[in-house]
C-alpha cells in the first residue's frame, strides 16, 4: 500500500492500461446479443397472399399453412396456435403494419423447454424447408416470440430518394442480393404497391345534357362500395338505418362499376361509362 501511495502516477497507468487492455479483448473476443432467442417458447408465420386476394380466399390458403404446422409441430410439444386473417402484426407495443384482406399470421404457443423434449429452432427451420415448396403465397416467414422490449430487426437497409421507380429498382436489387445470400432468411421490404384505381373523368357537357351532375355520379359509385342508407326507423327511442348495398362489393371490378346506372331527374337510367371516360 506504502509503495502505491509513493508511485500514484505508476499505479493509474498501469490501471488505465490494464483497463485499455480489458476493454479491446472484450469487443474483439465477446459476442453481445441483447435479448438472445435461445429456444423461444413459440413463434408466428406471417402469411401474405397475393395482393387483391379476397379475405375469405387468404382464409382458405392459410388453412394450408395450418396443416403444414399440425404435422410439422407435435401435439405433445405445442400448447396451441391462433390464427388471424386480416393483418401479421408480430411486433406487439401497438406496433401495426396495417390491415389487408391478403394477409394473416398464425401465432404457434409451444409448451415450456423444460417440459418438451424438442427444440423450438429445430422446429422452425423443418417448416421453413416445407414452405418453399408451398404455392400461392408471396411470402411465408417465420418469427420467433421476442422477449423484451423491441430491438427492430437485425439488419435494417433505408434507401431514400425523391424518384420513386428508383426506389422501387433499389429494393427489388436489394431483396434479389440478400435471397441469393445463405444464412439469410425472413426478408421483409415496407415498399408496398398500393392497390388499383380506377380514375373517373366527368364528360360534364354530356352531364348536363341528362340532367346528371357529379355528386349523383359519385353518390353512385359510393353507395355500391359502401351501400346508402334508404330509410330508417326508430324502435325504443333507437333509430335504426337500413342500408342497401351489394351482396359482395368486393368482387365489383372495374367493369361493374362501368355498368352502374345514374338516374337523370326524369327517371332514366345511364350507365356510368356514358358519362365519363376512365383509365
Amino acid at each position: 500500500m506504502s509503495w502505491c501511495l509513493t508511485h500514484r502516477l505508476k499505479v493509474i497507468a498501469m490501471g488505465c492500461i490494464f483497463f485499455a487492455a480489458v476493454l479491446i479483448t472484450s469487443f474483439f473476443a465477446l459476442k453481445f446479443i441483447l435479448m438472445p432467442r435461445i429456444d423461444p417458447d413459440g413463434f408466428s408465420v406471417v402469411v401474405e397472399a397475393p395482393q387483391g386476394t379476397s379475405l375469405e380466399r387468404t382464409a382458405e390458403l392459410v388453412r394450408r399453412v395450418e396443416a403444414a404446422v399440425d404435422k410439422v409441430v407435435p401435439t405433445e410439444a405445442r400448447q396451441s396456435y391462433k390464427t388471424v386473417v386480416g393483418h401479421h402484426d408480430t411486433g406487439g407495443f401497438g406496433i401495426s403494419k396495417g390491415r389487408h384482406d391478403y394477409w394473416a399470421r398464425i401465432s404457434v404457443f409451444l409448451k415450456p423447454a423444460q417440459e418438451r423434449d424438442i427444440r423450438s429452432e429445430f422446429l422452425m427451420e423443418k417448416l421453413r424447408e416445407r414452405f418453399k415448396s408451398m404455392e400461392g403465397f408471396d411470402k411465408l416467414v417465420i418469427v420467433p416470440f421476442q422477449d423484451g422490449p423491441p430491438v427492430g430487426k437485425p439488419v435494417k437497409l433505408v434507401f431514400t430518394a425523391n424518384d420513386e421507380p428508383l426506389l422501387q429498382k433499389l429494393d427489388r436489387e436489394a431483396v434479389a442480393y440478400l435471397k441469393a445470400v445463405d444464412g439469410v432468411y425472413g426478408i421483409e421490404s415496407s415498399m408496398l404497391t398500393g392497390k388499383d384505381e380506377l380514375r373517373l373523368m366527368l364528360d360534364y357537357d354530356r352531364m348536363a345534357k341528362v340532367g346528371v351532375t357529379s355528386l349523383d355520379v359519385g353518390q353512385t359509385v359510393r353507395a355500391a362500395f359502401e351501400g346508402e342508407v334508404v330509410t330508417s326507423v326508430t324502435k325504443d327511442n333507437e333509430e335504426i338505418d337500413f342500408r342497401v348495398s351489394l351482396k359482395d362489393p368486393k368482387k365489383y371490378r372495374a367493369e361493374g362499376v362501368l355498368n352502374l346506372s345514374d338516374h337523370q331527374q326524369g327517371g332514366e337510367a345511364r350507365a356510368v361509362e356514358n358519362l365519363c371516360a376512365h383509365r
